[in-house]
């Protein structure tokens, strides 16, 4: 039998990358200077070697590598994919009502079409 694919995996990966940060606490970066955020890693330290990108929805540290929401989870929590998909979204016990997807995805095509903008704004400044 095919597995199927975890419904909240797309969820997880259209989470903009400042709240996620946010929520795991990363302090120390720089307010916003366009779509980049900028500061010391919150797993390795530095001064500058660490930032978010929001137009692109994703992080990045000179020393300890890069990724979406989910590899940030990761890196700063210390855990495994799994547990930072829980940690993200809840653990996966019950299906979710397909109302309910189509009304994250409208809200994750928003937030896309969004972030989008910021990066076309920010590019012609």
């Amino acid at each position: 039998m095919p597995q199927r694919e975890d419904p909240r995996l797309a969820e997880a990966r259209a989470l903009p990358i400042a709240e996620v940060a946010d929520r795991l606490g990363i302090a120390g970066l720089k307010p916003p200077q366009g779509i980049e955020r900028i500061g010391p890693c919150p797993v390795c330290g530095g001064r500058d070697r660490f930032g978010i990108n929001t137009a692109r929805n994703v992080y990045n540290c000179r020393h300890c590598g890069g990724g979406d929401a989910i590899a940030l989870v990761e890196l700063v929590k210390g855990c495994e994919f799994r547990a930072a998909l829980d940690w993200l979204m809840g653990a996966r016990e019950v299906e979710i009502d397909p109302a309910e997807l189509a009304r994250r995805k409208a809200a994750r095509e928003k937030d896309a079409r969004e972030r989008s903008k910021q990066a076309e704004a920010a590019r012609r400044n």
